[in-house]
């Protein structure tokens, strides 16, 4: 299907010689990535989209992670080698990219990433009751402030961890979760052959840093750095030092 029905918005950063795309994740969008605007280098040309549905692109009448690779791919002109840089979910679109176009892929960068649902987001994954317990979690404006308080342990005292969650089309957040939950990464990416840095926080979730091992042992040229006093949203909490891994500096 890919962007035949519907639109990809696609922002670029740099006019450089070196491409690298960067994918938010779910209740994400290009302003994900804000914070390492200002530190890309001269030499680089970064494609940042709003995922099918997030930001300013349209939604796709069904969610197929293939479409979603094929969609961010074809907005991308042809040149060097990628290195993408996944955020969270974003993490396995990244996957999927290196998966379908091994040679479009030179390596990846996977922020503290989400292998595999845990046992809270399959809660929301149970019928009628798991649709009403995602829309009082992040739909509403108490259910928000709410979970963010409740997961401060995971994050720095001046950030929110549901705050992306206010302006999204809360239907086709859920539909992502749903898509993203059915994803088996051990099965799906182990033949994936690329250089892989993953970045995670200490104060992250334990389902990330379990994830990171999984990654680490499914991928041999992987290998992974955990931020000292960092929780789940690494490029908020410390932008340089995501920067310097992703650009190389």
């Amino acid at each position: 299907m890919h962007a035949d029905s519907y639109n990809i918005h696609m922002n670029q950063w740099g006019e450089g010689e070196y491409s690298y795309l960067l994918l938010h994740g779910w209740g994400g969008s290009h302003k994900t990535f804000l914070p390492i605007r200002d530190l890309i280098p001269e030499n680089a040309r970064v494609f940042v989209p709003d995922l099918p549905g997030y930001g300013e692109s349209t939604a796709p009448p069904e969610l197929v992670l293939e479409d979603f690779a094929g969609s961010i791919i074809d907005m991308i002109p042809s040149g060097n080698p990628l290195t993408i840089l996944g955020n969270c979910t974003g993490g396995a679109i990244a996957a999927e990219i290196a998966r379908i176009y091994p040679e479009k892929v030179a390596r990846m960068v996977i922020v503290d990433p989400f292998a595999y649902a845990p046992w809270y987001f399959k809660i929301f994954l149970l019928g009628d009751f798991g649709r009403n317990a995602y829309m009082t979690t992040f739909a509403s404006k108490l259910g928000r402030y709410v979970t963010n308080k409740f997961l401060s342990s995971k994050r720095s005292d001046n950030t929110d961890l549901t705050a992306s969650f206010k302006n999204v089309n809360h239907d086709l957040v859920y539909r992502f979760l749903k898509m993203m939950a059915s994803i088996n990464p051990t099965e799906r990416y182990s033949d994936i052959n690329k250089d892989v840095q993953i970045i995670y926080g200490e104060r992250t979730f334990s389902a990330v840093k379990k994830s990171v091992d999984l990654l680490l042992d499914m991928w041999p040229n992987s290998n992974a750095r955990e931020l000292s006093g960092i929780g789940h949203l690494p490029i908020e909490e410390s932008p340089g030092l995501v920067a310097r891994v992703v650009f190389g500096q």
